[in-house]
């Protein structure tokens, strides 16, 4: 195993997209259920990020670390229930976030490629898509664990994912006047030369284990966004609140939306 190195707070967008040029299907997290969703009270809250594509399609390593699970979780637990990733891959990275352990676990495979203790490279390809535990669809399910391998250590990929070139990421708050989040709400982006135009969304976390970003304390998030103007919107109690938002390539801008005020 490589020797870990350590990065500043505002410097872990690390992550290489998993799925890659070649596939048919997605190659950034669907934003119709994002980290922290329930879809309404339907599913188990979300702990990561989905990826649709075809059974088969390969999947690949996010960054350079050494696999320490490979298999299934019939047997050992690693989320909510026995045999709810179903073949999985978890793998411990190299590089460490202010001296803490980081850990990628890549669910749902229809096959396994790696073993336990084996290293690897960003890029090297350690399974394929699959449906396997409980999944709906074909899909790579994308998790983030910060300090231990827990189901209850999981942070938004979405704020790991390494934007390419000239992209950035937004971060935020949609809070009440009393500075509590607002659960499951969604809220719209628009470039701002089109404010008119809806452009993409995303909704807040849901109530339970789901934890935002130390530094910001964000409920909800955006990957991969061009660098730009932004007006963001979310509507609370049949009222609209909105902010701008600058993105800097390779940075994350935040924004909080404060409701009631």
């Amino acid at each position: 195993m490589a020797t870990p190195t350590t990065a500043p707070a505002s410097a872990h967008l690390w992550l290489l997209r998993p799925i890659g040029p070649d596939a048919t299907g997605d190659r950034q997290p669907q934003s119709y259920f994002p980290y922290g969703a329930t879809g309404g009270g339907k599913y188990h809250l979300h702990h990561g990020g989905d990826y649709m594509n075809p059974t088969g399609t390969p999947v690949l390593a996010a960054a350079d670390g050494t696999v320490i699970i490979a298999g299934d979780d019939k047997t050992v637990v690693y989320g909510l229930e026995p045999d709810f990733y179903g073949n999985l891959v978890i793998q411990e990275l190299d590089q460490r976030f202010q001296g803490r352990p980081v850990y990628v676990l890549y669910g749902h495979l229809s096959q396994v490629n790696v073993r336990a203790g084996q290293h690897l490279d960003a890029g090297d390809v350690l399974g394929l898509v699959g449906m396997t535990g409980v999944a709906i669809g074909n899909h790579l399910h994308l998790e983030v664990r910060l300090d231990a391998n827990t189901y209850q250590s999981t942070r938004n990929p979405a704020l790991w994912l390494r934007p390419d070139p000239g992209q950035g990421a937004i971060a935020g708050q949609l809070v009440d006047a009393k500075g509590r989040p607002i659960l499951e709400t969604p809220v719209t982006f628009f470039r701002a030369a089109e404010p008119a135009k809806w452009w993409r969304q995303t909704q807040t976390y849901g109530e339970g284990d789901i934890n935002g970003d130390d530094a910001r304390a964000e409920n909800f998030a955006l990957p991969y966004v061009p660098a730009g103007e932004y007006i963001v919107k979310a509507q609370v109690g049949g009222k609209s609140y909105t902010q701008r938002v600058t993105v800097v390539p390779g940075q994350v801008a935040f924004v909080q939306l404060v409701a009631g005020k």
